[in-house]
């Protein structure tokens, strides 16, 4: 089951008018404790993302972690933010909104994460991060 983790207290629409009710990140636990990530800002919710080291952060260590990260074309500003979009590799797939795509990111999700990423990740080399 999957969890939505909101920058704030609320939720989510979705199209069929349904509520999602998310957990405030602060709540969430760090990266370590979730197996994958999919960011999905809207236009309006990014610039409050871009301003939030907490939200940096943790996406830069789950790409440290090896997890699998989607992202929606908005996204690609945090994506640059936390030091990733100059190193996006077959484990940072974009989620163009296509059934195709989603169904394609969920199918990656079962090798849990993504081992080839070891060597860019690891302490001395050159970090995804921004230090």
């Amino acid at each position: 089951m999957g969890k939505l983790i909101a920058l704030k207290v609320g939720g989510v629409t979705a199209s069929d008018r349904s509520f999602y009710r998310g957990t405030p990140y602060d709540r969430a636990g760090p990266s370590v404790l979730i197996d994958a990530v999919a960011l999905l800002p809207a236009d309006a919710g990014v610039e409050d993302l871009l301003t939030d080291a907490t939200a940096r952060d943790f996406l830069a260590e789950a790409f440290q972690h090896r997890k699998f990260i989607g992202y929606n074309h908005v996204a690609l500003p945090l994506l640059e933010k936390a030091g990733i979009a100059k190193h996006i590799d077959e484990g940072v797939l974009k989620l163009s909104g296509g059934v195709a795509t989603l169904t394609n990111f969920v199918e990656e999700l079962g090798k849990l994460r993504l081992w080839g990423r070891e060597p860019s990740v690891k302490l001395g080399s050159a970090s995804a991060t921004n230090a």
